[in-house]
């Protein structure tokens, strides 16, 4: 492979596992959101939370961090594995 092309793909997998890391690591939504802040006579606003995304965000999350570390793992490895053209690995 190209050099230009593994480091493109290091660096995507670099951002693949931090959106992953932020996903399973993010904060919990805030008291005022979510069916627990619902009181008719607090006059805040409500809206409600989505318990949907809130059981899907930790697997998604987990998924792009295993994708990016696989990734930018592979590509690092190719591009510490790959002979340089200038360099002769012979003696």
């Amino acid at each position: 492979m190209r050099r230009g092309l593994l480091i493109a793909l290091l660096v995507a997998g670099i951002a693949c596992g931090g959106v992953g890391t932020a996903l399973v690591a993010g904060a919990a939504p805030p008291a005022s959101a979510g069916w627990i802040a619902y009181a008719p006579l607090s006059h805040q606003t409500f809206t409600p939370g989505d318990p949907a995304w809130l059981l899907w965000r930790p697997r998604v999350g987990s998924g792009l961090l295993a994708v990016g570390a696989g990734a930018s793992g592979a590509a690092l490895a190719a591009l510490v594995l790959l002979e340089r053209p200038g360099r002769g690995g012979r003696a």
